[in-house]
């Protein structure tokens, strides 16, 4: 079970074993199948259902994250915030 960008509830979610994968900017939880639909009900209390992503931990999937950087970009800040940028994003170090 994934849950996507939700700082605000992430004091919940640790409680509940979820871990935060900076990778795929998610809240993630292994769990057993017959439990997926009661923790479902229980996370929808606190956000939308459309940040839960449900998938099978035996399906096979290849995702490709891809890195932007922009350097001297200080006066452009809040456009690149507004549009998914992240200041010294998902832990990478300047080479």
């Amino acid at each position: 079970m994934k849950i996507h960008q939700l700082f605000s509830i992430k004091d919940k979610l640790k409680n509940r074993g979820y871990k935060y994968s900076s990778l795929e900017q998610a809240w993630t939880r292994e769990i057993n199948e017959d439990e997926v639909e009661e923790e479902k009900n229980m996370v929808v209390q606190w956000i939308d259902e459309k940040c839960i992503v449900i998938e099978q931990a035996n399906t096979r999937k290849i995702e490709s994250y891809y890195y932007l950087r922009v350097s001297n970009c200080y006066d452009h800040r809040d456009y690149l915030k507004e549009n998914g940028f992240r200041w010294n994003g998902y832990g990478v170090k300047k080479a």
